[in-house]
């Protein structure tokens, strides 16, 4: 009851205010039209809110949104109920997530005079919890992105959310994942979008940002991004398929699984798999590999396994054989390769090892042999000093010598370990 008086108070003092229509107060301050109240109103209005239990929140915020927009069809003004949207998203923002569903067909239908106004509204607990600002921008504004009225709104929005620096704290959206993300991909990418090309331009200048933010952190994420993304891979290289190939990447490099995953969905998608090899050793032929681990024998055994599958395929003569022939021929030469190159490389490395062993062994064994071989080197030193002080000198450079040649036979010992630890590396590889 005192929540309705308060907001009938507002529309009353707040008649002559509205002067012109604006759905989402272009140029005007984050706050407005809350900043138009006293800081005593402001104060009561918290305090009525305070008072109100959860579920009494829930159903007032609807009716002024339903009561906003029902002013706004009449063509009187609604500074009053749009007041009390920004107290009730600043006080309770999480109070918009459970509300998306219920106005979202309002916006995708694109009711004239509304879709604006409650995207503005929703908008509001953004500049409370940037987190819910990312999800309700997801959720109820990326689906329209395509509509040229209501593309600019969308746009500026996602545009101040990634300038906030609260963003760079942001660890997980909810609700939003690998569909948000490939229609992402699709907007920002493919050729045939009926996204408008300054917006398009902005959003492409933010993608880094959303991509770290969209793309998964977790194992099971992983997998279910790299089980969507694969079969997307077309021949047409075009910037669609290019960052397609970058988001593949990016899953095999952190996590083994999609590996094994990649397996089990080569019969049904051979020509896509056919495209991300040959992104992928260009990759390997750099030596970067998984973050987690050595990948060597995983990537042997995952295209072992193609080859066998070709095999089976161009046995039966099925009507995929003559790509998958080609295919074949790829991969055979990439693993043979591979197996050629992992010996040249533990022939050159033992080389290299036993060259630099023998090379510290003659320095060493020289400099000690000067020392303790040549006298006269020591009597040079000891020129200046009487027959104590050169007894002295003699036996502190002996003591010198001793620990030279401990600190050899360390090193000695070091390579052996570091030759054995190699020899083992380069026959894994192979």
């Amino acid at each position: 009851v005192w929540l309705n008086e308060f907001v009938g108070y507002l529309q009353m003092h707040l008649s002559r205010t509205e002067n012109k229509y604006d759905a989402t107060f272009t140029g005007q301050n984050k706050d407005f039209p809350m900043c138009l109240l006293s800081n005593k109103l402001k104060q009561l209005a918290t305090q009525l809110l305070k008072q109100c239990p959860e579920t009494i929140l829930s159903i007032f915020f609807e009716d002024c949104i339903d009561n906003m927009l029902k002013n706004i069809r009449n063509n009187t003004q609604a500074y009053g109920y749009r007041i009390m949207i920004q107290f009730l998203t600043r006080y309770n923002p999480a109070i918009v997530v459970k509300k998306i569903s219920t106005y979202k067909p309002n916006v995708i239908e694109f009711v004239p005079n509304q879709s604006l106004p409650i995207m503005w509204a929703f908008n509001q607990a953004s500049f409370v919890d940037i987190t819910i600002g990312y999800q309700v921008w997801f959720e109820l504004m990326f689906p329209m992105m395509n509509v040229r009225h209501l593309a600019s709104y969308a746009t500026a929005v996602i545009e101040d959310l990634v300038k906030d620096p609260k963003t760079k704290n942001i660890k997980k959206i909810s609700n939003v994942g690998c569909n948000e993300f490939i229609m992402l991909l699709h907007m920002l990418f493919k050729d045939d979008t009926s996204l408008n090309s300054a917006n398009r331009k902005k959003l492409i200048n933010l993608y880094p940002t959303l991509k770290g933010l969209l793309m998964p952190h977790e194992a099971k994420n992983y997998r279910s991004y790299f089980s969507s993304l694969l079969p997307l891979l077309s021949s047409n290289l075009n910037d669609f398929c290019s960052e397609n190939l970058q988001c593949l990447q990016y899953c095999l490099e952190n996590e083994a699984h999609c590996m094994t995953l990649w397996k089990e969905m080569y019969r049904n998608n051979i020509p896509q798999s056919r495209i991300l090899f040959n992104h992928m050793k260009k990759v390997w032929a750099k030596g970067l590999r998984s973050k987690k681990g050595d990948y060597s024998s995983l990537i042997k055994d995952t295209l072992n396994h193609f080859t066998s599958n070709n095999a089976a395929i161009i046995s039966k003569k099925r009507s995929k054989a003559e790509e998958v022939i080609e295919f074949q021929a790829e991969l055979k030469a990439y693993l043979d390769g591979t197996i050629h190159s992992s010996e040249r490389n533990n022939s050159n490395s033992g080389s290299y090892l036993f060259y630099f062993i023998t090379l510290l062994f003659l320095l060493g064994g020289g400099f000690i042999y000067a020392i303790i071989s040549y006298p006269r080197i020591i009597n040079n030193l000891a020129f200046n000093l009487d027959e104590s002080q050169a007894d002295h000198l003699r036996t502190q450079l002996r003591m010198l010598s001793h620990r030279l040649f401990n600190y050899l036979e360390f090193l000695c010992n070091w390579a052996c370990v570091a030759v054995e630890k190699l020899w083992l590396f380069t026959r894994a590889d192979a």
